[in-house]
């Protein structure tokens, strides 16, 4: 009997994953959810003494329930069927390049078309502009306490073009620049401070100089979301560094900050629109070939979008789920992969790894992931994860 009631509510604890967006804000339903891939283990327990004690009955259920965790599982580590993967409620694997417009309204632009903050103008642009692979970093820097020189070290070895970090105060700013972050990225937006900040605000450090940027942008009623406009290859990429409010501070702005990230997927839809509208519009002038047809077309560069940072979330809550879904659709770098698992949170256990992946880079459609994979940074109890990105 006492098997059954564990193996039921294992059951019950999995089926959570397919709650309707936005009813996971109820707590403690956000963190209850986001332990469920850690659930295999009972469940492999169980199947093993369900085995020893001959319930047969009871091993058939636990085989159901381990067969099901596998599925969800297995798109970490191969490619999955689209058809599958809507049955298991996995996120879309990659996105197709599409400038379909949703009709989500989606926040104004915002940008300024001006240069970011930069302390060593001498630095130059053009490298990282030209090429067509970027790398980037993102880190929750956990109050701003976490080891700037082991950030600065990652920065170099991993030949970081782009730094998102969240939780940022002046302290953690200071001891950057000391640690020369100048040097490297020279290029910096900070995010608007505002009295909702959850443990400090959001910055973006850039090799590349934009040309344009806004220290606020989608509203995820957290710390301001800071962003970027990069002109690389034939794409205008906003990159942008957001942290969604944590549960225990709201349930309800926790699952509204994080159903808001798919507004960027609608911001470069809409831009992707209007520079549709615009060729259309100026194809006429174009020169034409004997059908008539213009002999330029595409000329508008395509927008496009990364999200980086701690998103207090996970593919197995259907907010997190809902945010890919809008627009033409973000993508999960490491889910895209399909190389396994970059779990983040908690990595302030000295001798225990990480068991849960909240922090993401996501992007739409003309980006693909080419690598991922996290690393330690000491006094923060979050991974950086460091993801190569090849825009197309």
């Amino acid at each position: 009997m006492i098997l059954w009631i564990l193996l039921t509510v294992i059951a019950l604890w999995m089926a959570l994953k397919y709650l309707p967006a936005g009813a996971d804000r109820h707590r403690p339903l956000p963190e209850v959810i986001a332990l469920i891939p850690l659930l295999i283990v009972p469940v492999v327990l169980l199947l093993a003494l369900a085995a020893v004690l001959r319930m047969w009955p009871q091993c058939v259920m636990a085989v159901v329930l381990l067969v099901v965790q596998l599925l969800w599982q297995a798109a970490y580590v191969v490619p999955m069927p689209a058809a599958v993967t809507t049955i298991l409620g996995v996120p879309r694997q990659s996105v197709a390049m599409s400038s379909a417009v949703s009709s989500t309204t989606a926040d104004d632009d915002g940008t300024d078309d001006a240069t970011a903050t930069s302390t060593s103008s001498s630095q130059s642009s053009t490298p990282s502009q030209a090429s067509r692979t970027i790398r980037v970093m993102t880190l929750n820097t956990r109050y701003g306490r976490a080891d700037t020189g082991t950030i600065m070290h990652l920065v170099k070895q991993e030949h970081i073009d782009l730094l998102a970090v969240q939780e940022v105060n002046d302290d953690l700013i200071h001891r950057l620049e000391v640690s020369h972050i100048d040097d490297e990225l020279p290029y910096r937006v900070l995010g608007k401070s505002r009295p909702d900040d959850n443990a400090g605000s959001n910055a973006l450090f850039m090799r590349f100089e934009p040309m344009a940027y806004a220290d606020e942008s989608v509203n995820i009623s957290a710390a301001a979301a800071p962003v970027a406009k990069v002109r690389l290859g034939s794409q205008i990429v906003e990159f942008a560094s957001v942290h969604p409010k944590s549960p225990p501070r709201s349930g309800q702005d926790w699952s509204d900050g994080v159903r808001a990230l798919g507004q960027f997927s609608v911001r470069a839809d809409k831009c992707n629109a209007a520079g549709e509208s615009s060729e259309a519009t100026d194809s006429a002038k174009l020169p034409t070939d004997a059908n008539g047809t213009p002999k330029q077309y595409s000329t508008a560069p395509h927008c496009a979008a990364v999200v980086l940072g701690d998103l207090n979330s996970s593919v197995y809550h259907p907010s997190f789920r809902d945010a890919l879904r809008q627009g033409s659709g973000l993508a999960d770098s490491s889910l895209e992969l399909h190389r396994g698992w970059n779990n983040t949170f908690p990595a302030s256990w000295p001798t225990f790894p990480a068991l849960i992946e909240i922090d993401h880079v996501l992007h739409t459609n003309g980006i693909v992931a080419k690598s991922a994979h996290s690393a330690k940074i000491p006094r923060t109890d979050h991974r950086a994860l460091i993801v190569e990105l090849e825009i197309e």
